[in-house]
């Protein structure tokens, strides 16, 4: 059977049609996804937008005794409900020791508290000019200082994977990192090739009379 130039010409002109139609709706469909793929980006943007400001604000807490045991304050809280981080300007924490009448007293330029869940422990990271310190009841004084801390405030504990100054009336110590346990003052500190664990003593010599 012989077919003709025209027939021929009419039959590659309706596929060429009909591959343009496919291409056209297959470009509507990858149009649509992305536009759809674009607005779920958009409302899982504004779902973390802050719903939560607090301004020079506190939060205190109690042990299952009533006794108080922290309290955070802090310029400013900002709460992101998608991730439930709530952002500290200017934090400061006070965790207090049970038959002590000196808590410490930690704060930093910046921080964020993480809630309990089922992952890790409620916590605060505190960063940028960290300064910890405790007034004894000898009139001497622990001071820790650090770039990142974070502080455990149910557990009186406190961790630090940035190097570590720790400053008393009569000695100066440094680690590469550091876990303390505040409230029995116990320290547990670790070195590294660039900043192993040393301690200088400093002792005061009487001055020498006539």
């Amino acid at each position: 059977m012989k077919v003709s130039e025209t027939s021929s010409g009419s039959i590659l002109s309706a596929r060429a049609g009909i591959l343009a139609l496919v291409l056209l709706l297959l470009g509507v469909v990858i149009g649509a996804i992305v536009e759809e793929d674009e607005q779920s980006n958009e409302l899982l943007f504004n779902k973390n937008e802050p719903d939560l400001f607090l301004e020079r604000a506190s939060l205190t807490q109690f042990d299952q005794r009533g006794i108080l045991a922290s309290q955070i304050t802090a310029e400013r809280f900002t709460h992101y409900p998608l991730t439930d981080v709530t952002a500290l300007q200017l934090p400061k924490i006070t965790l207090f020791i049970e038959r002590e009448p000196n808590p410490w007293r930690i704060q930093s330029t910046a921080g964020r508290l993480l809630p309990l869940s089922e992952y890790r422990k409620e916590t605060v990271e505190l960063w940028d000019e960290v300064n910890a310190n405790r007034l004894h009841r000898d009139g001497t004084q622990t001071v820790i200082t650090t770039a990142a801390l974070t502080v455990f405030a149910n557990e009186n504990r406190a961790q630090s994977d940035e190097a570590v100054v720790i400053t008393t009336s009569n000695s100066v110590t440094r680690a590469s990192s550091m876990q303390a346990w505040l409230d029995s003052g116990q320290f547990e500190l670790k070195g590294s090739a660039s900043q192993p664990v040393t301690t200088r003593l400093e002792i005061t010599r009487p001055s020498l009379s006539n």
